[in-house]
């Protein structure tokens, strides 16, 4: 396993999973609780193990909440750039999502950005976008251009 990883071991009926998952439920106060799928090894190692868990994820109803809603995509973890194989990452996870575009089309845009937008409240009309947007007015910096994208998120 390359230095730092995470390994993901995705055997059914994914007890580990459905733990770690149900910690991220709305009904258990789970409402900021947030995961990274920054960087995983099996993605690296074994793709199509990666991507059954996904699958079996989404079809589980008590997992499909957690799995579309509290995942996030963090690509500023410093460890990744001691992996030999972390340049292509963002691609072939890019790749995987794609395959559930069909069934789930929320599903990349929301770990991509929209999910991560919730977790922090960036969307318009959120509190913590409105406290950013009246500092920014204060301080008469002109609009960001992240402000942006999440509305277009």
């Amino acid at each position: 396993m390359p230095t730092g990883a995470t390994s993901l071991r995705l055997e059914k009926p994914m007890p580990w999973l459905r733990g770690f998952f149900s910690l991220m439920s709305d009904s258990l106060n789970g409402t900021n609780a947030y995961a990274d799928v920054g960087y995983f090894t099996s993605l690296v190692n074994n793709p199509g193990k990666l991507e059954q868990g996904i699958k079996d994820s989404l079809a589980d109803a008590d997992l499909k909440e957690a799995t579309q809603h509290k995942l996030v995509y963090g690509s500023d973890w410093k460890m990744l750039v001691k992996e030999k194989e972390a340049p292509e990452y963002s691609d072939r996870f890019s790749r995987i999502l794609d395959k559930f575009q069909e069934n789930w089309p929320e599903l990349k845009p929301s770990l991509y950005g929209n999910n991560a937008a919730d977790y922090l409240g960036l969307h318009d009309g959120m509190e913590n976008r409105g406290r950013l947007e009246t500092f920014y007015k204060d301080h008469r910096v002109s609009r960001p251009l992240w402000m942006d994208k999440v509305d277009r998120i």
